[in-house]
């Protein structure tokens, strides 16, 4: 699969259970734009989580805007597809591809973890680096651990990320926050 070329057209996102900091392991989420590798969104949480992932979407929403599109893996928070049947129609969303929906946000699912290639790789640099800035941090909350993470993703970014041509970008306007706040509500 060929990189995108427009900042936002793609956003790979994913969560990895790693022992980031303290005794328990828990899982990292982040949203990785495609055609720059910077880190647009990151979340801990004690499980790979809807609530996670509604973080991230805000995260992106409130930085940057609306996204074209994420591709993630099939788990059942991206999409929930009926047993024996095929027919779209049959399907049911999911609280996020409804939020993804309204927005206007494409979402595309792969089992194949090489498909995701940017976010796998930034992962295993994340898994190198990362538990020793929190362990030097002292960290050993996830409270403190995401706080840490609004100050890591932007030296991250520095390091690591291809510069970003706002002239290639193809987010949308950021929606006020009221609106962030209705879409990513869950329905019952």
């Amino acid at each position: 699969r060929p990189r995108c070329a427009y900042f936002g057209e793609m956003i790979q996102m994913d969560a990895s259970l790693h022992h980031w900091f303290g005794l328990e392991k828990s899982q990292l989420h982040i949203a990785i734009d495609d055609s720059t590798g910077t880190i647009v969104a990151a979340y801990f949480d004690t499980q790979e989580t809807l609530n996670a992932y509604y973080n991230a979407l805000h995260q992106i929403l409130h930085t940057y805007g609306i996204p074209g599109m994420f591709f993630t893996d099939n788990r059942t928070v991206f999409e929930y597809r009926k047993k024996n049947t095929s027919s779209v129609e049959e399907d049911t969303f999911t609280q996020f591809s409804y939020a993804c929906k309204q927005l206007g946000i494409e979402i595309q699912t792969s089992s194949v973890a090489q498909a995701k290639g940017r976010v796998e790789r930034a992962f295993q640099t994340l898994q190198s680096r990362l538990p020793v800035e929190l362990r030097l941090a002292g960290i050993t909350t996830i409270e403190k651990a995401n706080l840490f993470l609004n100050h890591y993703v932007k030296e991250y970014n520095a390091k690591f990320a291809l510069p970003i041509d706002h002239t290639k970008s193809i987010f949308v306007e950021q929606p006020d926050s009221q609106t962030i706040n209705q879409t990513l509500a869950i329905l019952t």
